[in-house]
């Protein structure tokens, strides 16, 4: 239960302030570690603590850091037909020459939807069932289809967008944080989705598809904002300015 001080603190915090922050930050665009982005954010967060009086302390890190080099393709062969799609985060790049390969329609993407399945050399389309497939870590999934001999992944998602997943695992230890395999992969939106499955009912299954990423280790910071007690010094508030699943486990006691 909290005291009548701690609660008195939490109706200082106004939800309009923080819309507005998240706003700023929203439209400097993409701040993976490590990028201009990353950067710009870095010196937001320094000049507000800065202004709020807070006492500043910078933790250097390296972690995985995930750039798109160029605008995805995702295209029918048949007719020519372009899907709007974008990569999971942390998915692996195509040949530079991108994949041309059949897609197979696989359901879930659990074992079972492989017994009487060949996806060899082939891509696996996941969620053609109901409004789509709204799981969000796509490693396992990814791993599994690259087992059976799976060359890239096609998800469709429930939204009317293309959604942004993550190749990670989602299993909640940083250490595993990827599986050992991974596949170039692609999400699309639900109508989308809808228009891919009518084209491969008619047989009509072939597709090119090409993604660019990096993916390396990046340099960065992690912002801390330190309020110290008035009587007793030894007591801190500390605001953190960092996604803590980015920190290594060492990092987390800094």
């Amino acid at each position: 239960m909290i005291s009548t001080k701690e609660f008195e603190m939490i109706r200082e915090i106004k939800g309009k302030n923080e819309l507005e922050h998240i706003k700023r930050i929203s439209k400097i665009g993409d701040r993976f570690v490590g990028t201009e982005g990353d950067r710009k954010v870095i010196r937001y967060i320094r000049r507000e603590f800065k202004a709020l009086g807070l006492e500043i302390k910078e933790t250097k890190i390296k972690v995985p850091t995930f750039i798109e080099l160029e605008e995805p393709v995702l295209r029918l062969e048949a007719t020519g037909e372009q899907f709007a799609a974008i990569p999971p985060y942390f998915s692996p790049s195509t040949p530079e020459e991108g994949i041309r390969a059949e897609v197979v329609a696989i359901g879930e993407g659990e074992d079972k939807d492989y017994e009487n399945a060949d996806v060899r050399g082939k891509v696996v389309l996941l969620g053609e069932t109901g409004l789509g497939y709204s799981k969000f870590w796509l490693g396992t999934f990814a791993e599994r289809a690259a087992n059976y001999g799976a060359v890239g992944l096609i998800v469709i998602h429930p939204m009317p967008w293309p959604y942004r997943m993550s190749m990670e695992a989602g299993n909640s230890n940083i250490q595993n944080r990827f599986c050992s395999k991974r596949l170039p992969a692609l999400c699309i939106s639900g109508i989308d989705g809808a228009r891919l499955m009518y084209r491969l009912g008619k047989g009509e299954a072939f597709i090119y598809l090409n993604v660019q990423t990096t993916m390396e280790e990046r340099e960065s910071v992690v912002v801390s904002g330190i309020k110290r007690g008035a009587t007793l010094p030894q007591e801190r508030i500390v605001l953190l300015a960092i996604g803590i699943t980015d920190l290594l486990p060492e990092q987390m006691t800094t």
